[in-house]
């Protein structure tokens, strides 16, 4: 899993570490969302290890490793807690394993380009099943087969069929279980088969939310920003100061929500102004002007 997650953020995890460098400078407490971004995931990693420097340091590997795994975003690192890394990587120190253990899966790219999810998820349940039987457990406790998530697939979403080919259309897949995904998995794919145009978004209630507010295209370049404070803000600009999407872009890539004296509060604060605003129509300083110094249309720089 650890190996998985290290290929995924292969790709970006320069641009991550010189982000989260810049942010600091920029003395940016809240640094998730634009890291978020950078990473291109709703998880990131800001440490100065992956495996192949881990494994340059052999002698200090345990304790890198374990700094590796603290550099990950607040939630993959309480999803990562609970596989007890920690235990593992003092058993296998002390058994004289890691090095071994961690340069062979540094030779295995998982890469989801090299392993797609559907695969990465069946070799999660084959390892679930061999190590069930040589327990001498049924594996069919652990994990559902996919013959059967597709035939349950199948049978949810047919019904809906002519809808979900339809463009514009919300539609929440709740899996109550969640062990591998394959269930929300391959619901996406049955999806994706009948449109091609469809996305897929982690909160139906922020969707419905933003779809009475903006135009589609709109929606798409507010969607993907993971904070909802964020979200609030842009979607809020856009209604009264009538932007276009260019514009909205504009104004999200140097980070106008971050820059302005708004986001420094606190959030009971934020939600506050920007439901004032809604209500009211009325802008404050706080919404405008950006800290430290004052609007863009001034074309002044923030230094």
């Amino acid at each position: 899993m650890l190996r998985r997650i290290d290929c995924v953020l292969e790709p970006t995890r320069a641009k991550v570490r010189e982000g989260n460098a810049k942010l600091q400078a920029m003395g940016l407490q809240n640094r998730e969302p634009q890291l978020r971004k950078a990473s291109g995931y709703a998880f990131y990693n800001t440490a100065l290890y992956d495996f192949d420097p881990l494994l340059g340091d052999a002698p200090h590997l345990a304790a890198n490793l374990r700094n590796y795994l603290a550099g990950f975003s607040p939630n993959m690192r309480e999803v990562l807690e609970r596989f007890d890394f920690n235990n593992t990587i003092e058993k296998l120190d002390g058994a004289g394993l890691l090095f071994l253990v961690v340069q062979r899966f540094r030779d295995i790219d998982l890469h989801p380009d090299q392993v797609p999810n559907h695969e990465m998820g069946t070799i999660f349940e084959e390892l679930i099943r061999k190590l069930n039987e040589a327990l001498d457990e049924n594996p069919g406790e652990h994990f559902t087969p996919r013959e059967v998530i597709r035939l349950m697939v199948d049978l949810m979403l047919g019904r809906d069929r002519a809808a979900l080919e339809r463009p514009h259309v919300v539609r929440r897949v709740y899996d109550p279980c969640c062990g591998t995904g394959g269930m929300l998995t391959i619901a996406k794919e049955r999806i994706r088969d009948w449109n091609l145009g469809a996305e897929v978004f982690p909160d139906e209630a922020i969707v419905s939310s933003l779809m009475r507010q903006l135009s589609w295209s709109h929606f798409l370049a507010v969607i993907y920003l993971n904070e909802p404070l964020q979200r609030d803000f842009y979607a809020e600009m856009c209604r009264v100061q009538r932007w276009s999407v260019r514009q909205l872009r504009q104004q999200i890539d140097p980070m106008l929500y971050e820059r302005t004296a708004l986001s420094r509060r606190p959030e009971a604060v934020v939600e506050a102004q920007i439901a004032a605003q809604r209500e009211k129509d009325a802008m404050t300083t706080d919404l405008v002007l950006k800290d430290p110094y004052v609007l863009d249309f001034l074309g002044l720089r923030d230094r």
